[in-house]
């Protein structure tokens, strides 16, 4: 007998989709100019790896890759314009390239300076900014690195900054002592302005617009650090503000995902309250033109500090997180899940 159930009501859905070859948390996830996304590094909860895997959406599973040269955790990946993905941080100096079309990692040529910053990304220029406690920059196309000066981050904590760069070359960073935006260019990095409403394990997302949403993380309370439900935007044009409306769910080491629709999809996490702790299984849905959240479907396996990557076909691919193997993928309600015959099926709408 043929049947068909909805799957979900709420805004989208998760699917169960292959395993993870290792557990992974604290690692990198980079979608490659065919569709298939790279992962490298992160740590088993026992010991950090060195070791890499592919997964294709096509068939739904992982495989093997190269290895890096060393473990790596609370590292960073960056896709380069020819196609490679450049690997910095954390432990210690020395970058590596990931070469899709060998499947091979190998040591990424850097001059007699060698930054230490764990966060990194493509400005537009083609160059790549790495930071830390420091800012840098780094040229791949000549192989050199140069120190810009220092951010001025809280020290202790510039492993759970995070950021993102705005069209113009400036770049946001989110940190245990605010929000921060900074100009790199002209040889040195200038601080243009901060505020203090920002948090650590916080998401830093670029909106389709230019603005930037910021959403969760910690603050310090002493001895104890508790979630936060916060949400600010910031615009190049009139700074930063709080949104309309706050998260439903106080979490940090979460993930926020910008989909092709302009809104960003916030999922997993964890949160720590007076009165709650534990993982986050429901996610978000921001809309950025109402400034406001509505809540989202639930997934059955809690994750924090895992990856989100928004694959070409619409749909996000969370993988792994603490002692977890697993994965998962997001369909946004644009696309409709029914159960056939107990067999899990997509079809367009909704």
């Amino acid at each position: 007998m043929v049947f068909a159930v909805p799957v979900f009501a709420q805004p989208g859905a998760f699917l169960r989709t292959g395993n993870m070859i290792a557990q992974r948390s604290l690692h990198t996830a980079t979608l490659l100019p065919d569709g298939r996304v790279l992962l490298t590094g992160g740590t088993n909860g026992r010991t950090t790896l060195a070791s890499a895997e592919i997964y294709d959406p096509a068939t739904g599973s992982f495989r093997a890759t190269g290895s890096m040269s060393k473990p790596r955790s609370r590292h960073s990946a960056v896709l380069l314009p020819d196609g490679r993905v450049l690997i910095v941080g954390h432990d210690g100096p020395g970058f590596e390239v990931y070469d899709p079309a060998t499947g091979t990692f190998s040591r990424a040529p850097v001059g007699s300076y060698q930054p230490w910053g764990s966060n990194a990304a493509m400005l537009p220029d083609g160059r790549v900014l790495i930071f830390g406690d420091n800012a840098d920059i780094y040229d791949p196309r000549t192989g050199t690195a140069d120190w810009l000066g220092s951010l001025g981050i809280r020290k202790g904590f510039f492993w759970e900054s995070t950021a993102t760069v705005l069209p113009d070359g400036k770049f946001a960073v989110s940190a245990l002592d605010g929000v921060s935006l900074f100009d790199p260019r002209g040889g040195s990095v200038r601080l243009v302005e901060k505020h203090d409403l920002g948090a650590y394990a916080a998401t830093v997302t670029r909106l389709a617009t230019g603005r930037v949403f910021i959403a969760g993380g910690y603050e310090d309370q002493g001895y104890f650090a508790f979630t936060k439900t916060q949400a600010l935007l910031y615009d190049p044009r009139s700074g930063i503000r709080p949104s309309v409306k706050n998260m439903f769910i106080s979490r940090g080491n979460h993930s926020a995902t910008l989909l092709t629709d302009g809104r960003v999809f916030i999922s997993g996490g964890v949160v720590e309250e007076t009165s709650a702790s534990g993982l986050v299984g429901e996610a978000e849905l921001f809309d950025p033109t109402t400034e406001t959240f509505v809540r989202g479907a639930f997934e059955l396996e809690g994750r924090w500090d895992h990856t989100a990557t928004l694959l070409q076909d619409g749909r996000v691919l969370l993988a792994g997180g603490y002692a977890n193997s697993t994965s998962s993928l997001y369909i946004p309600e644009t696309r409709a899940a029914v159960r056939v015959n107990d067999f899990e099926t997509l079809r367009d709408g909704v």
